[in-house]
């Protein structure tokens, strides 16, 4: 029967507290501990106080802060007992009732032998109070001797101490992250780890704050300063900020997101000045919001110049000059912050004079004068953090095999887009125009040259002349017939090529191999041929290429 207890009691209090069975703040019982320059061991601390036969073990026995506190007002109060009782050996003090017939010497001397009654209180107001059977009825109502207290004093709120009676700490922040996950809801997750859901609901709240709070700037110092020297620069100069979304199209700063765009920078200009007027100052804050989404801000410094003495400023960085000496006006963060553009027919770079054929090509330049951040991998340098996240996917190069046709590719986002505009066929290139959307960008600039004649821009290539109504046929034409090299030759002609894929089509020429098949049967030899094939036969137009 012993062996069974001890094995039981070793199952239960295994990691726990083996006076309350808490399992936080674990102590060892059978070490000993430092207490106001005393040593103390809990487990002899319990056998003389509770006269409890508890003896060391072979495993750890725990013992929990709450109740070595309550251990040690037990200690001091049987001191204080002890104290007592040797006190009253000489001289005690009873408050006898005297009886008829009995004088109070006689009651004294019948209950000399009171000490057996000390651990008793007889309540004499208490009407529910029923006496035990071995003490004299003469002895009721007439000696109050107080019980010790079933629990300690309360301690102030600052010294108690938290436990977790029915779940672990691990079991409430496992509760908190299957809830902030979305894997369940928090009543479930209440339920299913014994917790109050007052208590998750409240730990939900303070990790939601607490991610909140990381996602804010780390410094608004900084971030308030931006703020004033944009103010300082639309004060004293004839600058605006602007917005781009895409390749030679700018947005206004302050008009909502899917308001109009401009593809001439003297009408984006006019419609800033006349629509916006003074508040483009003073409300900029509130057109930055939120913080973290503006790390940057760009500026258009056309035809810059100084309102306060109706000077033109030469360049960017002889403004800050200008405004330190004339006017005694100093900056913060727009030396590294705020990004300057001339926007006009001919872009230039505002810092280096080097001319670029459109937007696209002088904003990614840009990178090279601000070194805000910095790839690890290259050493490549970025003006804005989202610049860098981009970038970083360019070294993340692996082998990604499409499932349906088992083509692979280098980049997970080359495999992502092959997968949306080969088999699944979304439509999400929308028209800039009107409300229809297309699969990808060149049925989509078809569209455009059908539907909106009057909106088509043309490029003019500079070295020979020749026209194109679309950017990707402008590059292309730059890179084969001006920038590049012929290098790859056909295996069966003299015929030289400047990109794998045009060689790879010049090759069915020879080998007469048709990989590209439609769900129909039909085969072909070219991609185009498949598309051409798809778009005339198939309206719902889907597809399978092969290798």
């Amino acid at each position: 029967m012993d062996e069974y207890l001890a094995i039981k009691n070793e199952i239960v209090c295994n990691d726990k507290c083996k006076c309350c069975l808490g399992e936080t703040e674990l102590q060892n019982i059978w070490e000993q501990h430092e207490f106001e320059g005393k040593n103390e061991t809990y487990g002899q601390m319990l056998s003389e106080c509770f006269g409890i036969s508890w003896k060391p073990s072979n495993k750890p026995e725990w013992i929990c802060n709450i109740c070595v506190s309550r251990l040690g007002d037990a200690m001091d109060f049987k001191r204080e007992i002890l104290i007592t009782q040797d006190i009253l050996q000489d001289d005690l003090y009873i408050n006898v009732k005297v009886e008829d017939g009995e004088d109070s010497a006689s009651q004294v001397d019948k209950y000399e032998d009171v000490d057996k009654y000390e651990d008793v209180e007889y309540l004499e107001d208490n009407p529910e109070y029923e006496p035990e059977n071995n003490i004299p009825s003469s002895a009721q109502g007439s000696t109050r001797v107080k019980r010790k207290p079933k629990y300690p004093k309360r301690l102030p709120r600052h010294r108690r101490n938290k436990t977790y009676k029915q779940y672990t700490k691990n079991d409430l922040e496992e509760a908190v992250l299957s809830v902030l996950c979305g894997e369940m809801e928090a009543a479930d997750a209440a339920r299913l780890y014994s917790i109050p859901k007052a208590t998750l609901h409240a730990k939900v709240n303070e990790s939601m704050e607490a991610k909140e709070d990381e996602a804010k700037p780390p410094n608004n110092d900084k971030y308030y300063k931006l703020i004033e020297d944009i103010q300082k620069i639309m004060k004293y100069t004839n600058a605006i900020p602007f917005r781009t979304r895409a390749v030679n199209r700018y947005y206004c700063f302050y008009c909502p997101s899917d308001g109009p765009f401009f593809l001439d920078p003297d009408e984006l200009r006019s419609h800033t000045h006349t629509k916006h007027g003074i508040e483009k100052i003073y409300s900029i804050e509130r057109f930055m919001k939120p913080p973290f989404m503006y790390e940057v801000v760009k500026m258009d410094i056309y035809d810059l110049h100084c309102t306060e003495c109706h000077i033109p400023v030469p360049d960017w960085n002889k403004m800050f000059v200008h405004f330190a000496e004339t006017h005694k006006i100093g900056f913060d963060e727009a030396y590294t912050k705020i990004i300057p553009y001339s926007l006009a027919s001919n872009l230039k770079c505002v810092l280096c004079n080097e001319d670029f054929p459109n937007y696209g090509h002088l904003d990614a330049h840009m990178n090279q004068h601000y070194s805000n951040h910095i790839c690890y991998e290259c050493g490549d340098t970025f003006l804005a953090a989202h610049r860098l996240d981009k970038h970083l996917k360019v070294h993340k190069i692996g082998s990604y095999p499409c499932k349906l046709c088992n083509k692979e590719f280098k980049m997970k986002r080359y495999l992502s887009k092959h997968f949306t505009l080969v088999h699944r066929q979304e439509r999400k290139c929308k028209c800039l125009y009107c409300d229809e959307k297309f699969v990808d960008q060149f049925n989509r600039h078809k569209h455009v040259t059908e539907a909106h004649k009057d909106k088509v821009q043309t490029i003019t290539c500079e070295v020979c002349g020749k026209m194109f109504t679309w950017k990707s046929y402008y590059v292309a034409h730059m890179r084969k017939r001006h920038r590049g090299e012929k290098k790859l030759k056909c295996q069966y002609c003299p015929k030289m090529f400047l990109m794998p894929y045009e060689l790879t089509n010049h090759l069915v020429v020879h080998t007469g191999v048709k990989n590209f098949v439609c769900l129909c049967g039909e085969s072909f030899k070219r991609s185009n041929d498949l598309r051409k094939h798809v778009q005339a036969e198939h309206e719902d137009g889907k597809m399978i290429i092969g290798e």
